[in-house]
């Protein structure tokens, strides 16, 4: 979607697709002030979190994805928003920024409502080691995700292979 230069203040900025952006770690309540002060909405995925600091809790919002943000804009007038301040680049994919779905961005937005918090992301295929628990130091192939994860231990020169379910907070990336 190209705009030319005198549609801009017309064309509502609902009307562009989201973009994910790095900006610098523990930095991103800066960046959203100065793009929100440019006229932008960008959104911030936070999470509330009990702290105990010695006999008192206190709640403490987290950024659900540390380094990251996302924000509607056009991607042919992309300078104000690279040259705000904590913004580093766009994320793109392909030399292209990339595009985050609206459905993404609504279904972050329930989760982290519904009391959703950041988890490790893990790829089927990838290799994963076991932390704690009987199986300590265990490597092998995480074959199956969600709610129960499937770790596969093979032995080449045999062609044969185990699996064990296994709970994800009992696994760390090799």
């Amino acid at each position: 979607m190209v705009l030319k230069e005198t549609d801009v203040e017309t064309f509502p900025r609902d009307a562009f697709p989201w973009y994910a952006l790095k900006v610098r770690t523990r930095s991103e309540a800066v960046a959203r002030t100065a793009l929100r002060n440019r006229g932008y909405d960008p959104f911030v995925p936070m999470f509330r979190e009990l702290r105990r600091h010695n006999r008192t809790i206190t709640r403490v919002e987290k950024v659900a994805f540390p380094g990251y943000m996302f924000c509607k804009f056009d991607a042919c007038r992309k300078a104000p928003v690279l040259s705000s301040p904590a913004v580093e680049y766009i994320v793109n994919s392909g030399g292209a920024p990339a595009i985050v779905p609206d459905e993404q961005i609504d279904s972050v937005r329930r989760a982290i409502d519904a009391g959703a918090r950041p988890t490790p992301y893990w790829a089927v295929g990838q290799r994963i080691k076991i932390k704690c628990g009987p199986l300590v130091g265990l490597e092998g192939l995480l074959i199956r995700g969600g709610a129960s994860h499937q770790l596969v231990v093979s032995v080449h020169l045999l062609q044969r292979s185990v699996a064990v379910m296994i709970d994800e907070d009992q696994l760390a990336p090799v």
